[in-house]
């Protein structure tokens, strides 16, 4: 382990303004307290005690603690990268904060600290944990510092910013799950062809090490991949995989694998099969507002078909998931717009209603940061058809060229 004791009691005697002198009177001779502060000394456990005493840090040296400390930091990585619940864990470093504060896990805590905030989604404090962990990095083993350019990358999200963070981490450790989070980074900007590359690594990592989470989560990224490259053969074999291993698993893909199939298809105008997926598609879980993207694409699957009935239908009950989010999120006002798009195609002459390309130009710019380059696309095959219909040629070929559309 390096030797990052040195730095908290030198950042603790400058915040006290105490000089290195004083401090290591009757401890041990100045010189040797400056090669612990920079490091370059492994004190005994006497002389650090001593030296926290005299800063009035209490120093956690109890081996029982720090032995069951180290069971629980283990288990906490390991639930976490399985994504299981974690609270027990996180309730632990919670009730032993100070001590584990001021002992030889001191950033092992702080990284635990990191992700439970990540966990809870509380993007503020995991910011505030990660701008102190930036400066123990020359401090830090390989595998802390992995584990910290993950975090660092969950914070920030979906960005190419992200992808490099993540590309650091992997300098310093490979597991499935670096691998996995890059591959969705990659997917939600479009990078397809990378996303390939990196779930397929993910996967081979995750079957080595056992972890259900990353098999399903990368075969499903695959199966996204193919079915926006609108490859449905492949898809479906991946996505089929995805719901196999979810047997007796708690993730509900089959319903996502089958509203991604169903969208595609319908981008494709292959409305029979967009039928068969979009209503066998069950409720959408994960989040309250899938289900109103959902109830969205029914209406416009049926709006195609030419079953206004059907139509009226799934857009009354996108209107009613509508209603189950809140309107303070973003979220609400993009799905809310999404609804509305959908109401407006269900009127005659919308290709000559300006208020059709303002709505459609302004979900196609703003839908991708939430939700992903997929959505961008869908939207921008609609802008496509509007710039045709006003002979528009060259605002057609630019989007086709954004999207990369053949």
């Amino acid at each position: 382990m390096k030797n990052y004791i040195g730095f908290l009691i030198r950042q603790k005697r400058l915040e006290l303004n105490i000089s290195q002198e004083r401090l290591c009177k009757g401890i041990c001779a100045p010189s040797y307290l400056s090669k612990i502060e920079q490091g370059q000394a492994d004190a005994s456990s006497d002389i650090i005690t001593s030296l926290f005493s005299a800063l009035g840090i209490r120093y956690t040296g109890d081996r029982t603690l720090l032995a069951e400390a180290r069971e629980h930091f283990n288990r906490f990585f390991f639930l976490l990268d399985s994504e299981e619940s974690a609270e027990e864990e996180t309730n632990y470093f919670f009730r032993h904060g100070e001590e584990l504060e001021h002992s030889e896990f001191h950033l092992d805590y702080h990284l635990c600290l990191l992700f439970s905030h990540l966990s809870a989604e509380d993007q503020e404090q995991a910011g505030k944990e990660q701008t102190y962990l930036s400066r123990f990095l020359p401090y830090m083993e390989d595998v802390q510092i992995m584990r910290y350019f993950l975090g660092a990358a969950a914070i920030i999200g979906h960005s190419e910013k992200a992808v490099k963070l993540l590309l650091e981490a992997a300098h310093y450790g490979n597991n499935s799950v670096i691998y996995y989070q890059l591959a969705n980074t990659l997917y939600h900007l479009g990078h397809y062809n990378d996303c390939i590359q990196r779930a397929e690594t993910a996967y081979l990592y995750a079957s080595e090490e056992g972890n259900p989470a990353v098999l399903i989560g990368a075969s499903f990224l695959l199966g996204s991949c193919y079915c926006n490259g609108r490859d449905f053969s492949i898809a479906e074999k991946y996505y089929k995989r995805s719901v196999a291993l979810t047997r007796g698993y708690r993730i509900p893909v089959k319903n996502y694998a089958y509203y991604n199939l169903g969208t595609a298809y319908l981008s494709c105008e292959q409305y029979q099969e967009a039928e068969y997926y979009l209503l066998q598609a069950g409720e959408l879980e994960e989040e309250p507002y899938h289900n109103v993207m959902l109830n969205q694409k029914k209406a416009l699957l049926f709006l195609h078909i030419g079953d206004s009935e059907k139509t009226n239908l799934y857009l009354d009950r996108a209107s009613e998931a509508l209603q189950a989010l809140s309107e303070d999120s973003d979220n609400y006002h993009l799905c809310k717009k999404m609804v509305t798009f959908a109401e407006m195609l269900n009127l005659p002459d919308y290709l000559d209603n300006p208020e059709y390309l303002e709505l459609l130009e302004e979900l196609y710019a703003n839908v991708n940061q939430p939700f992903g380059f997929g959505f961008r696309r869908f939207y921008g095959l609609f802008l496509i058809r509007y710039y045709k219909y006003h002979r528009k040629y060259k605002e057609a070929l630019r989007i086709r060229e954004e999207m990369d559309i053949s």
